[in-house]
């Protein structure tokens, strides 16, 4: 019997759900709604259009600084965020690609984009469910 591979394909999303960033426990809303954050992963075609982008801006710079590097992960980052529920900062709703980009500048919430890349960079949050 053979097996068929696609019961194991990656898919282009997944919905980082937001935890605490001292307990581990998910942050919700007063209704009990989880804030979370959408983004796509490396089968989607806007992963490949970030990565393509990024490498092309890095070979056109000699020398990356410590500072060229925080801001090329801010804007790949923020461009693989699709939507947001339940996420607000300092009264704004996260909706935009230039949202993302200020939540991901933003020092105050390094955390956001710990779990975020964490997130990206596991292949095993983009596998097809059952």
């Amino acid at each position: 019997m053979s097996f068929d591979l696609s019961t194991r394909a990656l898919v282009s999303e997944f919905e980082v759900k937001l935890t605490e960033p001292d307990s581990g426990v998910y942050i919700t809303t007063d209704d009990g709604e989880y804030v979370s954050i959408t983004i796509y992963g490396t089968a989607s075609k806007q992963y490949r259009a970030a990565t393509a982008a990024l490498k092309l801006k890095n070979s056109r710079k000699a020398k990356l600084t410590p500072d060229d590097e925080r801001k090329a992960t801010i804007e790949m980052l923020a461009s693989l965020s699709k939507s947001s529920k339940n996420l607000v900062v300092d009264g704004a709703e996260i909706k935009t690609e230039e949202d993302f980009a200020k939540l991901y500048g933003d020092d105050r919430f390094a955390w956001v984009v710990t779990q975020v890349t964490e997130a990206l960079t596991d292949q095993t949050n983009f596998l097809k469910k059952a």
